[in-house]
């Protein structure tokens, strides 16, 4: 996008990650791209704001950067519901705060797959008075994988792994784990369960 707009890029402190701590091929991309993070900005205003991941926000009680904006899009990197129907997090709650602090024409909701954006459409359809005001981009705003991609093999091997950042909400209930990663599986690989070592 750097080719094409002049870009900033600011950090949001949140309850959901301790201090400010840029990853390391995020802080190497912005230096070869001579662009500097700015963090907890008071006004982001711009043609068009990219917020990622609404579910940042699931500690906060206000959001401090006000924004606006021509187009503000919302991309949801995580599902709105699990594969039960629940929440995966508070959803209003998190909209509401990006709906409260910014004033946009247009509030687009970004579903990173099909899946996601099926979540999302159901979480709307369960909430129609807090899905007010926001539209669903009908493409994937997929992530971006550097690599060179292969077909899916037709005959998987049954090797099963999970990596998650080590917090408890990221991980189900023993059983449901015991379920998903059973002994019979050539291979079980959980990263980040710190909690259940």
């Amino acid at each position: 996008m750097s080719r094409h707009a002049r870009l900033k890029v600011f950090g949001i402190s949140s309850g959901m990650f301790s201090g400010n701590v840029v990853a390391p091929v995020l802080q190497d991309c912005l230096d070869d791209l001579d662009i500097e993070l700015v963090w907890d900005p008071e006004l982001i205003a711009a043609d068009m704001v990219i917020v990622h991941n609404p579910a940042f926000l699931k500690f906060q009680t206000d959001l401090a950067s006000r924004i606006v904006a021509r187009a503000l899009f919302v991309v949801t990197h995580e599902n709105f519901l699990r594969p039960g129907g629940a929440e995966s997090f508070d959803v209003e709650k998190c909209l509401g705060l990006l709906d409260r602090a910014s004033l946009s024409l247009n509030k687009i909701i970004a579903p990173i797959s099909n899946w996601n954006r099926q979540t999302v459409n159901d979480w709307r359809t369960r909430n129609p008075h807090a899905a007010a005001g926001w539209e669903v981009l009908d493409g994937d705003w997929f992530n971006i994988c550097d690599f060179e991609m292969v077909a899916p093999t037709t005959r998987p091997r049954d090797r099963r792994g999970r990596l998650s950042r080590p917090g408890a909400e990221k991980f189900p209930p023993l059983a449901e784990l015991e379920a998903s990663f059973p002994p019979e599986a050539e291979r079980n690989l959980l990263l980040g369960a710190d909690n259940l070592m």
